[in-house]
């Protein structure tokens, strides 16, 4: 359900729909596949609220939640559990 992609992959899709990241950004990711829809949890260090957000993939570049860096668990299943909640609230 966690899915290996490099960040080429991450900065070409953000920006192909306009979002750039300072060349100084520090960038930590992860993509969730759950049912063929994928979901992105990114970082930037360049980010003055200093939040994880959450992007689908699958639509366009729009944040649909977000977190305080700060104690946020990047464990697999703690990723699972939010983009399923997510899914939950869309539908």
């Amino acid at each position: 359900m966690i899915e290996n992609i490099n960040i080429d992959t991450v900065k070409n899709w953000f920006g192909n729909r306009g979002v750039f990241f300072n060349p100084q950004s520090k960038l930590k990711y992860k993509v969730v596949n759950i049912d063929g829809s994928r979901w992105i949890f990114i970082h930037d260090s360049e980010d003055e609220f200093d939040e994880v957000e959450l992007y689908c993939m699958e639509m366009s570049c729009e944040c649909h939640n977000l977190w305080n860096r700060k104690g946020f668990s990047w464990s697999k299943r703690n990723l699972i559990n939010l983009v399923k909640e997510e899914i939950k609230y869309e539908h």
